[in-house]
């Protein structure tokens, strides 16, 4: 595009972000990562007067003085001339953009610790709560890099001082942050204009004599709309000096989302207080330093290789665990001389090393019964064992229905070892 006016600030004087909007008609807020003082804004390839046309100051967003026309085109070149985290890999957050949903895509009202999309864990006590991936419509523009989905939280707050509702990452490793500033950025909206909290905490794991959790820290309490907003919050984690960790290898940092919260949990949560209400979440950024980057794009199969760390299946990655299929079922067979062999088995290679040694859930290919494996010859269900479960792999093995010379056993399996 051609500029009428100065040329765009250089990135001689750090790092340049440039952002491109199609406005709405009479839009004025648009989100973007800058240092104040340090930012150009042209709609329509004229560049804008900082302080008459428009106000930059808490370097997350642009207020234009005039509203825009409908699919008015406008950039905004912003520097961030502070140390920022630049490398690869920057962002902590695995499956922040929301890409990986291999154990489904909704979870039905209920209560609890339950997984869907990976790496992110719902919880509640007494409130109620639904999980869904909800896909982006082709070509928005209201949230930047073209992402597919985003997660949905469906709250039905219970009245209870203890009650509350959550989601949350484990980022493994506790010690990795020990002293660190750290910033949390991502893109959120509600039903209606509704607050949610945001609170970091330690975990020393489990097993032996592990230091105490420590709770409440990096709390902020953010006010969402209804249209899509970034917002982000910087933070400082307390050493790890003099800390015990747990013998069993399951230390980390939790990052949490608070939707709703009774009263016990006010120190957490900068008293939020209980509501209902439907959330949306996307774009969720961890990186060290003080200043908001620019969301890390990872490649799919990257991404899915680090998911599988922590959860791996048999069956396909869209497929949900105990669907009927045989793609991908892990398959045993046998041609024999006589009818003697009354038991079958195979072992089973992790694509991924994971985190330790995975629960191991079977799957029958032919009904999707959790527990159960396919005697394909018998055309029945039986209960496999497992065993041998590591970071690598594990064997099974499962009963034939009766004797034969063409013993054919099969089953699908999960492996979980999220934190």
């Amino acid at each position: 595009m051609s500029y009428i006016g100065i040329e765009p600030v250089s990135a001689e004087n750090g790092i340049l972000q440039r952002n491109t909007f199609t406005a709405g008609s009479g839009q004025t807020v648009f989100s973007a990562s800058y240092t104040p003082g340090y930012v150009d804004v042209y709609v329509n390839g004229v560049k804008l007067s900082n302080g008459i046309d428009f106000t930059a100051t808490d370097g997350n967003t642009i207020v234009l003085t005039n509203g825009t026309s409908a699919n008015d085109n406008v950039e905004v070149f912003g520097i961030q001339t502070t140390a920022v985290n630049t490398l690869r890999n920057k962002n902590l957050i695995i499956n922040g953009n929301f890409d990986i949903w291999q154990r489904g895509t909704s979870l039905t009202s209920g209560t609890g610790s339950r997984y869907l999309a990976d790496r992110w864990a719902g919880d509640s006590l007494n409130t109620t709560y639904t999980l869904a991936q909800q896909s982006f419509a082709l070509g928005q523009t209201l949230v930047p890099n073209n992402p597919s989905y985003f997660c949905r939280i469906g709250v039905s707050s219970v009245a209870g001082a203890a009650s509350y509702c959550v989601i949350n990452q484990r980022v493994e490793q506790v010690n990795l942050f020990s002293g660190k500033t750290l910033t949390l950025s991502f893109w959120a909206k509600a039903d209606a204009s509704r607050n949610i909290s945001t609170e970091i905490h330690q975990n020393f794991g489990s097993g032996g004599s592990p230091s105490t959790p420590i709770y409440g820290l990096g709390i902020k309490k953010l006010a969402l709309s209804t249209t899509w907003t970034k917002y982000t919050h910087t933070f400082i984690l307390p050493s790890t000096d003099g800390k015990t960790l747990g013998t069993s290898g399951n230390n980390f940092t939790n990052i949490v989302f608070w939707f709703d919260g009774g009263s016990n949990h006010n120190s957490r949560t900068d008293t939020l207080g209980q509501q209902s209400g439907t959330f949306d979440i996307a774009q969720v950024q961890l990186e060290i330093g003080s200043i908001a980057t620019e969301f890390e794009m990872r490649y799919i199969e990257e991404e899915y290789a680090r998911c599988r760390r922590y959860y791996q299946k048999s069956f396909n990655m869209t497929t949900p665990p105990g669907t009927v299929s045989a793609d991908g079922m892990s398959y045993s067979y046998a041609q024999l001389s006589s009818a003697t062999v009354t038991y079958l088995g195979t072992n089973v290679s992790f694509r991924t090393p994971m985190r330790g040694a995975p629960i191991v859930v079977a799957y029958s290919p032919a009904t999707g019964a959790s527990g159960k494996a396919r005697d394909y010859t018998a055309s029945a269900d039986v209960t496999p064992s497992v065993g041998s479960q590591s970071p690598g792999g594990f064997y099974w093995t499962a009963p034939t229905n009766a004797a034969t010379i063409t013993p054919q056993l099969a089953l699908h399996w999960t492996a979980d070892a999220d934190l």
